[in-house]
């Protein structure tokens, strides 16, 4: 009788268990991103300051060098080096620094190279905000220049590693021929515990230095987040880039990731850039050697708040 009610006890336990609401239980207080500039080191409780760089690298040995750089035989690496900061001033605003540092390194049999270039940097801040327990928002608004490289050779550096690893992604970091005005905004959803929908808006005004040209930058990235586990997530986003500045363009590509939480504060994450169609992909098709490579990013991140 005794044994009956031990588990008539922990029937009805287990029942109540799996009554609870789903919103209180899935109820996540940080963002779901791959890297610190989409988020990932934020949270929606108060948490003073955090910090975050991400490392990100392409590399290309045809007869062809991003920009000119270089000789016209050899391999080149390409690397991007973005570190950002945030200091949160209450619940629902942070105001933000970023940089980004571009460079090269040709080597080949008859030269040897390199180049490196600090780029620009963004001012700005972040509106955070949660609806109920399931969506969360993070509204920016940002300036970012880097006059100092128009019309420069460190600005030739600069765009080519830029351009060649992120697309045209990011590019308030790496156009210095122009003030940018953007607004990154990132939405998610948890639709399951485990599930994060997530969709990156990124809205970037140029305005031309001198006589240099204007234009408008939009990138739309919905993607998706798994939490396997509570330190655990892999997820894609698939960006969707269109290009107004110097000429018309689009681009589309996918970018599979891995993040993993140290702790409740700190975090590393990898991704990977894959170009799907041209200018830049599709990423692994260098089959013609007079035509600028099709490119691709490794991108390795990390960061962490207190």
């Amino acid at each position: 009788m005794g044994s009956g009610n031990r588990l008539g006890t922990a029937a009805v336990g287990a029942l109540v268990a799996l009554s609870v609401p789903r919103g209180e239980a899935a109820a996540r207080d940080t963002f779901s991103a791959p890297t610190g500039e989409l988020g990932a080191n934020l949270s929606t409780e108060f948490r003073r300051v955090r910090a975050h760089a991400e490392l990100s690298y392409f590399t290309m040995s045809n007869h062809y060098t991003a920009g000119g750089l270089g000789s016209s035989e050899g391999t080149t690496h390409l690397f991007t080096l973005t570190a950002g900061a945030g200091l949160r001033l209450n619940e629902n605003f942070e105001v933000t620094f970023g940089s980004a540092t571009e460079g090269y390194l040709l080597i080949g049999e008859r030269a040897r190279d390199r180049g490196v270039a600090f780029g620009n940097v963004a001012l700005g801040g972040n509106y955070i905000r949660t609806f109920g327990s399931n969506l969360r928002l993070k509204l920016g608004t940002l300036v970012a220049f880097g006059p100092w490289n128009h019309r420069s050779p460190d600005g030739v550096v600069q765009t080519a590693a830029g351009a060649s690893i992120h697309g045209y992604q990011d590019s308030w970091y790496y156009s210095p021929d122009q003030v940018h005005l953007v607004f990154p905004t990132r939405f998610e959803f948890d639709a399951l515990t485990e599930l994060v929908i997530t969709l990156d808006v990124q809205p970037d005004i140029g305005i031309g230095l001198d006589a240099a040209a204007s234009g408008f930058v939009l990138i739309s990235a919905p993607g998706l987040a798994y939490w396997p586990t509570e330190r655990l997530m892999f997820g894609a986003r698939v960006p969707m880039q269109f290009y107004s500045m110097f000429f018309a363009s689009t681009q589309l590509a996918v970018e599979p990731f891995v993040r993993f939480d140290i702790n409740d504060a700190a975090f590393i994450a990898t991704r990977f850039t894959m170009n799907l169609d041209a200018p830049f992909g599709f990423s692994f098709d260098s089959s013609n050697s007079h035509e600028p490579p099709r490119s691709w990013g490794w991108h390795v991140a990390f960061g962490g708040s207190f």
